[in-house]
């Protein structure tokens, strides 16, 4: 128990309202995991008193029958987001029914059919619509029109300082054999910012914020809910990458950790004595 909670923090001292596992982190999602403990006791005592009724009152059910287990689903899996393809296809549905009506009504009103399908029948134009959330496209799209405008060099050039996006970098690093957020920190991520430094003097770390109201909010919407997890350095890495990255707050959290641990690195560096000249 002592080396557990060396390892993985101390459960007495956590300060937030979050449920969590102790081992892997994970935590619960606060809607479904509330409702499911405030329902427990109910769901219990009802499951108590059938028993009483039918095994005991009623008899109608021997004692040896079995009891069925109250699955309360704290730790749920997550709601996948409906596709593209529903989504067109839920549009759709809805224009035929629109169109449908409009049609009988000019009909019936010696409507001129031209003249309506000439207006927007959307309450946001289509260019700029897809069912309903901003249009999104590929960013690659539009590296066809920059190589009509740039020439490729055959060698990078020399450079004082390189800029780097961690968002990106993390995307791009998996953590492969690295089972802890300890271990990603030192044996992946750190080891691929250090070499960096043969190409440069200076490197400047940039990290991304995620504001509420900001135009990538439907993007990281069309992604997915993926598993919510506390990041500290002892607890294990969820075995879907891509799915843990989907939340917003497990890429806070992680930001801020591999921050601290580069910090923690350049003061280490600084402070090492340097090896006499000849050795």
């Amino acid at each position: 128990m002592v080396n557990v909670m060396e390892n993985l923090g101390n459960p007495f001292q956590e300060e937030s309202q979050d449920l969590l596992v102790l081992d892997t982190k994970e935590i619960a999602p606060p809607a479904s995991a509330l409702d499911a403990l405030r329902r427990a006791h109910e769901v219990g005592q009802l499951h108590f008193d059938n028993f009483v009724r039918e095994r005991l009152v009623e008899r109608t059910k021997p004692l040896e029958d079995d009891i069925h287990r109250q699955k309360l689903k704290i730790f749920g899996k997550p709601q996948k987001v409906p596709g593209k393809g529903a989504n067109q296809v839920k549009s759709l549905k809805n224009d035929v029914n629109l169109f449908s009506r409009l049609y009988i009504g000019c009909q019936n009103r010696d409507g001129n059919l031209k003249e309506f399908f000439q207006h927007e029948n959307q309450a946001s134009p289509l260019a700029l619509s897809d069912g309903g959330s901003i249009r999104q496209g590929a960013k690659s799209d539009l590296l066809v029109c920059l190589e009509d405008v740039s020439q490729p060099r055959s060698e990078a050039p020399a450079t004082s300082c390189i800029v780097l996006d961690g968002a990106v970098i993390v995307q791009i690093l998996k953590p492969a054999t690295a089972k802890t957020f300890n271990e990603y920190a030192q044996e992946v991520f750190t080891l691929y910012i250090l070499s960096k430094f043969q190409q440069t003097t200076r490197l400047d770390l940039v990290w991304d914020r995620y504001l509420p109201d900001s135009l990538k909010g439907t993007t990281r919407a069309k992604r997915g809910k993926g598993v919510r997890r506390r990041v500290v350095g002892g607890a294990s890495i969820h075995g879907n990458w891509a799915s843990f990255i989907r939340v917003d707050d497990n890429e806070t959290e992680l930001f801020s950790f591999l921050s601290g641990t580069l910090q923690w690195l350049m003061k280490y560096m600084q402070q090492k004595p340097r090896a006499p000249h000849g050795d």
